[in-house]
């Protein structure tokens, strides 16, 4: 009997497995549906009776296979030899489909696709569909032949660009830093389904090549005196692999560039003309100078890595720049509502990352950021604040700022506002609304502030009679209160009189989470002058008492 991948996968894990397991934990294990699992036992119950094997089944409980160790494990290793033919789920097969016509070179026949994926030609079609909305993003348009095939049509840089992107799509960062330093992954289970389709991506580069990139960007860096950032180093050496694999197969980018001319007297270009003038190991004749023009301008626009070399920023070469990131502050400061423009290491940081940032921006390359769906789902109000400090970025420089882009904008401005969040507003002014009397109201205000030293209580109010507006002009941060108050603007936590574990969890989280929101920047202006009031008073009080001590 011929067996499937996903009759493998459910037999695997029924000899994984000692005790009984249910139809629905098979269905979650193997991401297929119920009723699959069920009709599919019927081959597996099958081929395990040619085995002499029998499958047990509990009603209410599940079924196993009883074996002992020893023939479990022969038998698992049996299975592995075994050949099966793939089924690929829906998402493995568009990845799959991806990859096949983004390495073709020529037409490509439904039919093929139909029986490399065993289904129909309107499931390939349906794909196809699915397909061509993702490839618009690379500039790249699907060409349907009627009765010779299909083909991807559009230019070799776009083309790169999207295998590049499937690559990311594919593998996560780590795997690919791992694959770089050459490093022994950990073990993983991978089906079968996920290795064919890791290896159909990995045909994109070569190992090889990977080394080489390693050595070009190496040469590089010492040349030029600076380090690459690592999430750089690694997208370089990608499309170092990438590229070279595309001109040893005879694919080379054809198409003109204005950014040849803006980069022909670049130090960058000559020292990658200079490198691959003595390589032997490439298996090219000649590398087109276009393609030379390539990767220099993308390692041009590459990030660096902080060191104490070039922590610091020049007031005179990067006068347009800081003033760029101190526009970005001033809206990111209006957006959260938290004073930045002390920062230094804000301003410092955003400097440094705008440099090559904009490089990579005016010469449309290609930005890539690993963590921008994960700050997007975690961060959204910081992600949409930064999306509006892109603007100014695309009013003076005139390029459109990707969402990549903005993620990476995000972590520099989230990192500034955590800091002073922790740093600057250690004191919440908070007022209590009780409306169980004096007595309780003041045993609420003692709890509290002994409980949560950085909370002042400014105040004890009626929740009949509470002017909000008034304690908003006051600068309370949010009201403590042990009733709900449905008109109040201001942050709320409601408690019990008596101050109980979960009430102190919710205020501890309520201080983890609390942003002011649509502050007016006089209003922040005015506190932190306040603040720095403060602070000069305790130093100089500190001054005077160590004058005095002197005398």
């Amino acid at each position: 009997m011929k067996l499937t991948s996903r009759i493998k996968r459910i037999i695997y894990l029924l000899l994984e497995e000692t005790n009984y397991i249910t139809v629905q934990f098979i269905a979650e294990k193997t991401n297929i549906s119920s009723r699959t699992v069920i009709r599919e036992l019927i081959l597996v119950e099958s081929w395990l009776s040619e085995k002499g094997i029998f499958l047990e089944k509990k009603k209410g409980t599940g079924i196993r296979v009883h074996l002992e160790d020893s023939e479990r494990e022969k038998l698992k290793n049996s299975l592995l030899e075994e050949k099966a033919d793939l089924i690929y789920s829906p998402e493995q097969r568009l990845v799959m489909l991806k990859a096949e016509l983004l390495k073709k070179f020529e037409l490509t026949k439904l039919y093929t696709l139909t029986r490399l994926f065993d289904v129909t030609e309107g499931t390939i079609s349906a794909d196809l569909d699915k397909l061509e909305v993702w490839l618009e993003k690379y500039n790249l348009v699907i060409t349907r032949k009627p009765g010779l095939g299909i083909y991807i049509e559009g230019s070799e840089m776009s083309v790169r660009s999207a295998i590049i992107s499937l690559i990311y799509e594919q593998f996560h960062e780590a795997d690919l830093i791992n694959l770089i330093i050459n490093k022994e992954k950990s073990p993983v289970n991978l089906s079968l389904i996920q290795h064919k389709i890791n290896q159909v991506i990995l045909d994109f580069m070569d190992v090889g090549n990977i080394q080489l990139g390693k050595k070009l960007l190496a040469y590089i860096e010492d040349k030029m005196g600076y380090q690459i950032a690592d999430n750089s180093l690694v997208s370089l050496i990608i499309r170092f692999s990438v590229t070279v694999l595309r001109c040893q197969q005879g694919v080379y980018i054809s198409e003109a560039d204005d950014s040849e001319l803006k980069l022909k007297n670049e130090r960058i270009l000559a020292l990658v003309k200079e490198w691959f003038s003595s390589q032997t190991a490439l298996f090219i004749n000649e590398i087109p100078e276009r393609e030379l023009y390539y990767l220099a301008i993308h390692i041009r626009g590459a990030k660096l890595r902080e060191t104490s070399s070039n922590h610091k920023i020049s007031m005179t070469e990067d006068y347009k720049t800081i003033k760029l990131a101190r526009e970005i502050i001033y809206i990111a400061e209006k957006e959260t509502g938290i004073y930045l423009e002390d920062n230094e290491k804000l301003l410092i940081g955003l400097v440094r990352h705008l440099r090559p940032a904009l490089y990579r921006m005016k010469m449309r390359l290609d930005i890539m950021n690993p963590l921008l769906e994960d700050i997007k789902q975690m961060y959204p109000k910081l992600f949409e604040a930064t999306r509006k400090c892109a603007l100014i970025i695309e009013e003076k420089e005139h390029v459109s700022v990707p969402e990549d882009e903005i993620a990476y904008l995000a972590t520099h401005i989230g990192a500034a506002i955590k800091s002073e969040k922790r740093n600057i507003r250690k004191v919440y002014r908070a007022v209590v609304a009780c409306t169980n009397g004096i007595g309780a109201s003041q045993l609420l205000v003692t709890e509290i502030e002994r409980e949560f030293p950085s909370i002042r209580i400014v105040d004890v109010v009626s929740t009949i009679d509470m002017d909000v507006f008034k304690l908003e002009a006051e600068d309370v941060d949010f009201i403590i209160t042990t009733v709900p108050i449905p008109y109040s603007t201001l942050p709320t936590i409601i408690v019990n009189t008596i101050l109980g574990d979960k009430d102190k969890r919710k205020i501890k989280e309520a201080l983890e989470n609390i942003l002011p929101e649509d502050m007016a920047d006089k209003k922040i202006k005015t506190i932190h002058f306040r603040e720095k009031l403060k602070n000069l008073k305790i130093y100089s009080d500190l001054i005077l008492q160590f004058s005095a001590k002197r005398v």
